[in-house]
């Protein structure tokens, strides 16, 4: 016959005290940086247009720049440097994961190159 004082210490058996081995493992942030230049400004619109429309399920604030937040990560492209009608950008990655990381640069590179072969001239 099981009684309540044997469940009380089977489960005072069962429990661990809390020291730093049993702490959660707390992973850093890996930033990536790219740059990334575009001809105009329209087309530099164009681009945050379509990285918007890429993420829309995530937060998004479109100040003057654009800053997307995903799980474990976040999404910063902002204007860098305006020279004549030269643009020049930087996209900054933020991810605990280094996998999704490079995937959305990938993402971004893929739009960038996509943007400037169908507005070339």
């Amino acid at each position: 016959m099981i009684t309540n004082l044997d469940i009380d210490n089977k489960s005072k058996r069962a429990s661990r005290t809390y020291c730093e081995t049993n702490k959660p493992h707390t992973r850093s942030f890996q930033d990536s940086t790219h740059i990334e230049s575009f001809a105009n400004p329209k087309l530099y619109k164009k681009f945050l247009n379509w990285v918007s429309g890429e993420f829309d399920l995530f937060l998004q604030i479109e100040e003057n720049d654009l800053q997307i937040f995903f799980p474990n990560g976040s999404l910063h492209i902002k204007e860098q440097n305006i020279n004549s009608n030269t643009i020049t950008a930087e996209i900054k990655i933020k991810s605990k994961n280094p996998t999704v990381g490079i995937n959305i640069l990938n993402q971004i590179t893929s739009i960038t190159n996509h943007l400037k072969n169908i507005y070339s001239l």
